[in-house]
């Protein structure tokens, strides 16, 4: 199955340059339909409609964000655990994780992936 989500710009650019491996979601109800095997068509907006096309190597849930950010390793020096928290809830809500808990999406880019760039 395909599914199909939206990315801004610098998440996009690590996954196509294969720095990202997870991308991180709320645990919600389109996120629930993933299963292992799927695929995804990530699409990054401004200023050019660019796709790429990943594969879901795994799902694993966590009762929250933080959890799941300390779990996979994913603070460095660089980023705080409090300033990627923060960035989270730019996007998601603090009832909104409550609801839904987080998920880690391990992906792998597909050496097939049509990158489509199309101008505004």
């Amino acid at each position: 199955m395909i599914h199909f989500m939206r990315l801004h710009d610098e998440p996009f650019r690590e996954i196509r340059s294969g720095e990202k491996s997870y991308e991180i979601r709320l645990n919600d109800q389109k996120r629930k339909r993933l299963r292992k095997g799927d695929q995804i068509e990530f699409t990054k907006t401004a200023p050019y409609i660019e796709t790429l096309m990943v594969e879901v190597l795994d799902l694993i849930p966590y009762p929250n964000f933080k959890t799941l950010y300390s779990d996979l390793g994913m603070v460095s020096n660089e980023q705080s655990l409090e300033s990627l928290l923060n960035d989270t809830y730019k996007t998601y809500t603090n009832n909104d994780e409550k609801q839904w808990g987080a998920l880690a999406i391990k992906i792998k880019l597909l050496n097939d992936s049509l990158l489509r760039t199309i101008a505004h």
